[in-house]
């Protein structure tokens, strides 16, 4: 087994998950910002079976 591979992998993985997280992060404070009312319930039911 590639061993080095496999820490590349985790690698990008984890720079994916924490460039996931402050787009998110952005997105919460905007709309804090601009005191938007989001019904996440509603977005969660339509994306999920």
């Amino acid at each position: 087994m590639d061993y080095q591979h496999l820490l590349e992998e985790a690698k990008q993985q984890l720079h994916d998950a924490l460039f996931l997280h402050r787009k998110l992060g952005g997105l919460y404070l905007l709309a804090a910002k601009l005191r938007a009312r989001v019904d996440v319930a509603e977005l969660f039911a339509q994306i999920t079976p």
